[in-house]
């Protein structure tokens, strides 16, 4: 397998899911999985947080160990984590973020009207939302224990979920450091990590990092991300495909 996109694709093993039962469409199948999942978790919620974290540590343990010695890459993706959170019990804080002007506006009109994917997905169900945020991020730091590659994601093209292209990516990067990552290990998830992958899948290790021959994408930054992960916001220019924009250019490609 090439890759599991989405750390949080894993957490169905946790269900007892009828693989062979028929669904007429694709939304059918996932509200029948999302229901089996939240039974399954039900009853932790209803149990201590130290017997709850010792129970979600023991499936993980047993979930994780089934990847080991199988390289498997395994996207990382908390931010959509992060993002059910908040639409979900902040939606003021949520649509007042600057970035979310950029999100197309069919989709902001959903979300206020209620009709969001994940406002329907959680209906009823919102208390699981923060669990399955702490589940994931036990994943992640799992999966990073046993030196599963993990590619820095968000899951943002879509335009359906809240994820606003690059502004997702800087938060992945910050939920990945606050998950125990250092900020050279989340950078390299997105950069020479993820090169390497593409490597094994069509043999083309063209990006990542800086030398003749490779892709010319990289960033020019004011301060160093290895010293804090937020540097990396503090953008003064990009190059992409060998085109240099400035702070000045990339401020109009943004307003228009």
């Amino acid at each position: 397998m090439n890759e599991i996109a989405h750390v949080e694709e894993l957490i169905w093993e946790f269900s007892d899911l009828d693989r062979q039962r028929y669904f007429k469409s694709e939304g059918e199948w996932m509200s029948y999985v999302i229901q089996t999942t939240f039974g399954r978790f039900g009853p932790l919620l209803d149990v201590s947080s130290r017997k709850q974290e010792r129970k979600i540590d023991a499936m993980v343990a047993a979930l994780v160990d089934k990847l080991k010695d199988k390289p498997v890459p395994v996207c990382t993706t908390l931010v959509i984590d992060d993002l059910i959170v908040q639409k979900l019990f902040d939606p003021d804080g949520f649509l007042e973020k600057p970035e979310n002007r950029y999100l197309p506006s069919s989709y902001l009109e959903r979300f206020r009207n209620g009709r969001e994917k994940h406002q329907l997905q959680f209906k009823g169900g919102e208390v699981f939302a923060p669990f399955k945020y702490i589940l994931d991020k036990k994943l992640l730091v799992a999966l990073k224990a046993i030196k599963i590659p993990l590619l820095l994601s968000t899951d943002a093209g879509t335009g359906t979920m809240g994820a606003v292209p690059g502004f997702s990516l800087h938060d992945e990067l910050r939920i990945l450091v606050e998950s125990g990552f250092t900020p050279y290990e989340a950078l390299a998830a997105g950069t020479v990590v993820a090169s390497k992958i593409v490597q094994r899948i069509n043999g083309q290790d063209e990006f990542g990092t800086i030398v003749p021959g490779k892709r010319a994408d990289l960033l020019l930054l004011a301060q160093n991300p290895l010293d804090d992960i937020s540097n990396a916001r503090k953008i003064l220019g990009v190059m992409a495909a060998g085109r240099w924009y400035d702070q000045e250019s990339i401020a109009d490609m943004l307003d228009k």
